[in-house]
């Protein structure tokens, strides 16, 4: 190796930095997303006193594991309830809200294997056969949601034997069930994450075998088994501010919003990312997005937790999201992080390998977009339907919320971090 006293000084490699680089953002809404069919699912109404409104309805359906369930010609209902495990007791909102909650018999019988939509609402009747109000209730250390069901209603499926033949049977009479739920009075509310495959979870019967009998048998149709079918619906009414966004890009300036299950999202650009280099040649280190949480924005008198993690993701000729560089290999993904740092409450993004592929003119810079998701690599570029997002970058498991520090804050306005080496040009 040759000494530096003894190198040209023209061969030497240039390793620079370049730090606060200018981003612009803003807020983007969408009109629904692809929901999943798993055991993990939201309800809930919720008014955040900076994003809105937002109501989360519940499709779902329950089944028999057995042939020919038959509860005896003289059984009585005692009472009937759905149950709710919530897992871990993930919320957003205020944790001692009381809801409104209505369940809607289902009209349609949907598929397992079928991918729904947020807005998709058309699969139930218009009468519920409850409404109930309820809050959480601490039951042998599990937090659950006992949702009560019309006695009548419960007496008649009691008595269906016919329909509780098989469960491709049962499940043809009794398709499912739509669970909506709004707020009480002036409440804040709260939405929360359930777990539908939990022990707990399931549509009830309490019943005797007698009327004059003193025990209660209790009876559970659950939810999950591989007939089960579940998907969230969502409506959101965002608050004027952040309405304004929507139409009006400048106003990124004053905060950035980011909301889970679809609700909102940041179109961004690097404008130092250029197709090409003007009059020499880098190799990318790394080259870092930074975006702070705004210190200024209290989380209100509710549990307000940012979302664990964001992806970022490009935008094609098509204003289609596509994958950056750096999350197609297992080596560069987790350099690319995107995971929320607590400690220093930021989200930060090496985007190297794209940052490389515009430098040299492989891929134009067309801007960025940042979704609260996480992502299956396992399947690429598939859309949903008709729309522009990538169906893998799985919107809604998250339901977490975040204002990040707009392009106009002094000390936590976005940025861009470059780490180079420049070439000689010859």
């Amino acid at each position: 190796m040759l000494g530096v006293d003894v190198q040209p000084s023209a061969d030497t490699i240039n390793a620079e930095y370049i730090p606060g680089l200018p981003v612009t953002a803003h807020s983007i809404p969408y009109d629904s997303i692809a929901c999943f069919n798993d055991k993990y699912k939201f309800i809930g109404s919720n008014d955040d006193p900076y994003f809105g409104r937002t109501d989360i309805g519940l499709y779902l359906n329950t089944s028999i594991g057995v042939s020919n369930l038959d509860f005896g010609l003289n059984s009585r209902i005692s009472s009937a309830e759905i149950i709710l495990a919530i897992e871990n007791l993930e919320y957003a909102g205020d944790k001692n809200a009381v809801l409104n909650f209505s369940v809607f018999p289902m009209t349609d019988l949907l598929s397992p294997s079928k991918i729904y939509y947020t807005n998709d609402t058309r699969h139930h009747t218009t009468s519920p056969i409850c409404t109930y109000s309820t809050g959480f209730t601490e039951e042998n250390g599990h937090t659950v949601i006992h949702i009560k069901i019309d006695s009548t209603y419960a007496e008649t499926l009691l008595h269906d034997t016919p329909n509780l033949a098989s469960n491709e049977v049962f499940q043809a009479k009794y398709k499912g069930y739509y669970i909506a739920a709004n707020l009480q009075g002036a409440s804040e509310g709260i939405i929360f994450k359930a777990n539908l495959d939990d022990a707990l979870s399931g549509f009830y019967l309490h019943y005797k075998t007698v009327a004059t009998a003193d025990s209660i048998i209790d009876f559970r149709f659950p939810f999950s088994g591989s007939t089960a079918t579940r998907y969230n619906t969502v409506k959101f009414t965002p608050k004027q501010n952040l309405k304004d966004q929507f139409l009006d890009s400048t106003l990124g300036a004053s905060g950035l919003y980011l909301k889970g299950l679809g609700m909102a999202a940041l179109k961004l650009q690097i404008p130092f990312l250029k197709n090409h280099t003007d009059s020499f040649k880098v190799a990318v280190n790394r080259a870092e997005l930074v975006l702070y949480v705004d210190p200024s924005f209290p989380a209100g008198s509710g549990n307000y937790s940012p979302p664990p993690r964001l992806i970022l993701l490009s935008i094609d000729s098509l204003s289609r999201e596509t994958y950056l560089k750096d999350l197609l290999s297992t080596t560069d993904n987790p350099r690319y992080d995107g995971n929320y740092d607590a400690t220093n409450k930021r989200y930060v993004f090496n985007l190297a390998r794209e940052a490389q592929l515009i430098f040299e003119g492989a891929k134009k810079n067309r801007g960025f977009y940042l979704v609260v998701a996480n992502t299956d690599l396992s399947l690429l570029s598939i859309y949903a339907g008709s729309s522009k997002q990538l169906l893998p970058v799985r919107r809604d498991n998250y339901f977490q919320r975040v204002i990040l520090a707009g392009t106009g804050s002094f000390q936590f306005k976005p940025s861009f971090n470059l780490h180079y080496i420049r070439f000689k040009n010859d």
